[in-house]
């Protein structure tokens, strides 16, 4: 089974117009069954949907819930790395009629791989990207990308290519794997006021940080005392219920 093909046609399902088909389709199909109460429960919910993810002023605020996350950086304080990566998906390729790889809504994270190139941060850039389904007359979307940086200035030797990655995820992985190959793990120290103890969230120990004076959620019979915590650096740190942790 092709898993990439799986990860594209659940991520499609998971967007909110694929949200929207299905709820419209289980709707339709349980009106079949004269279900009729299910039915228009399903198909309300498709049509609310479909008006939600439609409104300008709500994909908006979606939108900067996520960018917010990531402000944008003053490119004097960026530190200078090895290699800028780029990865895929802000460029078509040229598909006929088209005789040219077509700029997407994505295709702002090659002009700004540009931009740090000029200012100095890097002295490579990696383009990564091939083509989800098998089309052998055409190259990977990295080709294209390369192409394109070229156009805008970027020497060829400074580019490296790769097209034979059809997700994110394989890409990251094998990029940090060689990026982090010789760096030691960084032990976490813990800053001043503040625990790191493991508890049972009751599906496995986890481990957190905890504020002086804050009480833990350790999972453990309502009214009785939970089992003790160890802590991190090899201590222990009893919680009771009306205790805080120390």
């Amino acid at each position: 089974m092709d898993y990439v093909l799986v990860i594209k046609t659940i991520s499609a399902l998971l967007y909110p117009l694929g949200m929207v088909f299905s709820l419209a389709i289980i709707g339709w199909f349980f009106g079949i069954l004269r279900w009729k109460k299910m039915a228009a429960i399903l198909k309300l919910a498709s049509l609310t949907l479909l008006l939600l993810a439609s409104n300008p002023v709500v994909a908006k605020w979606l939108m900067q819930s996520l960018e917010q996350q990531y402000p944008q950086k003053n490119f004097a304080s960026i530190e200078k790395h090895d290699a800028i990566l780029v990865l895929g998906g802000g460029l078509r390729i040229p598909l006929p009629p088209a005789l040219h790889a077509q700029i997407g809504s994505g295709s702002d994270r090659f002009w700004h791989a540009v931009r740090l190139y000029r200012a100095g941060k890097a002295e490579k850039i990696i383009l990564s990207g091939g083509n989800v389904f098998s089309q052998p007359e055409f190259q990977g979307e990295a080709y294209y990308a390369s192409e394109l940086l070229q156009q805008w200035g970027v020497p060829k030797s400074a580019i490296v290519i790769e097209t034979g990655s059809r997700n994110t995820a394989p890409i990251w992985h094998d990029f940090m794997a060689v990026a982090l190959k010789n760096r030691p793990n960084l032990k976490f120290i813990a800053p001043p006021g503040v625990t790191l103890a493991q508890w049972d969230s009751g599906s496995g120990l986890v481990t957190d940080a905890f504020k002086t004076g804050q009480i833990p959620g350790a999972s453990g019979p309502v009214g009785g005392a939970p089992p003790p915590l160890p802590a991190v650096d090899g201590g222990t740190t009893t919680v009771k219920p009306d205790q805080p942790a120390t």
